[in-house]
């Protein structure tokens, strides 16, 4: 299992917050909102990836689906919606590769 850290502005922390909810349970195992007043002191791994490149490629990831998010370019799903449109996708597979 990996662990992402996430830098957020304040005013879009909601969004984010309701992006990683509406994921399916075996996508994100669990996540925790820390501030940067917080007493909590990073360990030794986290401190070292956000030093990396890899945290520079994952911020860009994350902060442009923030932004379609946001445009309306991308939507988020809701638990339910979700669950419908894997529905019709798994009975597509299934009826489009039978055989």
């Amino acid at each position: 299992m990996q662990t992402i850290h996430l830098q957020v502005e304040d005013n879009k922390l909601d969004a984010v917050v309701k992006m990683l909810s509406n994921l399916k349970d075996d996508l994100v195992k669990s996540f925790m909102v820390v501030t940067e007043n917080s007493d909590e002191k990073l360990d030794d791994a986290t401190a070292k990836y956000l030093k990396t490149k890899q945290f520079q490629e994952d911020k860009a990831y994350f902060q442009k689906c923030l932004e379609d998010i946001e445009s309306g370019k991308s939507k988020c799903l809701t638990q339910i919606e979700y669950d419908i449109e894997m529905a019709r996708f798994t009975e597509n597979l299934k009826l489009n590769h039978a055989n």
